[in-house]
């Protein structure tokens, strides 16, 4: 009884672990003017790079990191939280969604 249950557990954790692991989930970040907290550069490759910088610093692995441009979100405005047109999608392992959440990503349906 004690070697099944032990099996069921060690089954479950480890099913949990690899979940965790290996499974991916999708993010976005609508990039801002001045706000965001990797900083805002002059070039797609330049705030690609920055991005990847940040991450790294924060621990978060990533598997694939795209932006995408759309001049129908950006705000017209001097405020930094204002939306600048670039929107930043990142995957990551799913045992870092705590993590990027709290920077300010959003889970992507």
């Amino acid at each position: 009884m004690k070697i099944t249950l032990l099996l069921i557990f060690f089954l479950t954790n480890n099913t949990l672990y690899e979940d965790n692991n290996r499974s991916t989930v999708s993010y976005y970040y609508n990039g801002t003017q001045c706000a965001d907290p990797w900083g805002t550069w002059y070039t797609i490759e330049e705030n690609k790079a920055q991005l990847k910088s940040f991450l790294t610093k924060q621990k978060i692995e990533w598997k694939s990191i795209r932006i995408k441009v759309d001049t129908s979100l950006e705000e017209v405005c001097e405020g930094c939280g204002c939306t600048n047109g670039l929107t930043y999608y990142v995957t990551v392992k799913k045992r870092f969604s705590e993590k990027i959440e709290n920077i300010g990503f959003k889970r992507t349906e």
